[in-house]
Order: C-alpha cells, then sequence, then structure tokens
C-alpha cells in the first residue's frame, strides 16, 4: 500500500480563500458604512440650505411689504402727503418700525404691528397646498421675521432703509438680514 501525503498546496488555497472572503466583506462593508456616513451628511446640508433659502424669501418678502405699503402711501395721498403718511402714520404707515423699534407686517392684511421685546415667530398657513406665511395660521413656523425702517442719512427725508431680518433655529440661532432704501417718488 502506497502511503499518500495530504495536499499542503490545496488546505493553503482553501484558507487563503477564506481570507479573501474575510476581507472582501471588510472592505464591502466599511465603503457601505461610508456611503450611508455621506448621504446623511448631504440631507442634513439639504434641509441647512433649504431653511436659508425660505428664511432669503422671507426677508425679501419683508422688504417688498414695506414697498407696497410706501406705494399705496403714495397713490392714496394728496398733494405730496403720500410720504408723510407712510413714514408717520399708523394707519396706512410704518411708523410702528420707525426710530430704532422692530416690527411685524402680515403680509395677508398688510397690518404693521409694533415688537415688544422680540417679535413673534411668523406662522405658516399649510391649507390648500399653497403653504404661505403670515401671522394668523395656526401652525407655527422657526422663522422669525423683524422689520426696521430708518432715514437711509442723517437729513435726509426722501430715502429710507429699510431693514429685514429673519432668524430661525439651527443648532444656534442663524439669521439673514437684507437691506434696501426706497425713496419719496413723488
Amino acid at each position: 500500500m502506497k502511503h499518500q501525503t495530504p495536499n499542503i498546496k490545496n488546505q493553503t488555497q482553501t484558507g487563503f480563500t477564506l481570507v479573501e472572503t474575510l476581507v472582501a466583506l471588510s472592505i464591502f462593508t466599511t465603503a457601505i458604512v461610508a456611503i450611508i456616513v455621506v448621504s446623511a451628511g448631504g440631507i442634513g446640508n439639504l434641509q441647512i440650505a433649504e431653511k436659508r433659502a425660505q428664511g432669503s424669501f422671507l426677508a425679501q418678502e419683508g422688504i417688498e411689504l414695506v414697498r407696497n405699503i410706501r406705494d399705496s402711501a403714495m397713490l392714496a395721498g394728496t398733494n405730496g402727503s403720500g410720504w408723510t403718511t407712510f413714514i408717520t402714520s399708523n394707519s396706512g404707515g410704518i411708523a410702528a418700525c420707525t426710530n430704532g423699534a422692530s416690527c411685524t407686517i402680515d403680509p395677508i392684511t398688510l397690518a404693521v404691528t409694533a415688537c415688544v421685546g422680540s417679535c413673534p415667530p411668523i406662522r405658516h398657513d399649510l391649507s390648500g397646498g399653497i403653504g404661505t406665511y403670515d401671522y394668523t395660521s395656526t401652525t407655527a413656523s422657526v422663522f422669525v421675521r423683524t422689520i426696521q425702517v430708518s432715514f437711509a442719512a442723517p437729513g435726509t427725508t426722501d430715502e429710507v432703509r429699510v431693514t429685514s431680518t429673519v432668524s430661525w433655529p439651527e443648532g444656534t440661532t442663524q439669521s439673514l438680514t437684507l437691506t434696501e432704501d426706497l425713496f419719496n417718488w413723488q
């Protein structure tokens, strides 16, 4: 009887294949985990960008609301009184927003309300699938819009500077401020 020696070459290849498989699985697992981490970071960045875009639109809307009040006062005024009404009136004007005071302007009613302490959060109307912002809806949003109006330069009475600031919590409080000058066009 012939004595057979075990095939050492075969056993080594089998063990090496098992090591290869384990290495391949660990590389594959690491790649999947990396993809999940990158995706989660991307989703977080997308949410930050979405809030910043909404804040930008709300800040621009604040300036447009003041412009609308100015234009309405100018068109309703007689003998050039529109600008004075715009600056000094609490009814049809923005007096509540001047002299360093902050105010809110409801985009639906154009009601100007002085902020006592801090301004309230703007509310989000989700009814009808439109998703508008105002101060009377039932759903509070994370955004607070503050509007201030001042004369653009000392001694200037025919130019005002409108500052619209929107802030929201995102870890720390984030804010975005837009400024625009409006003129007496009468």
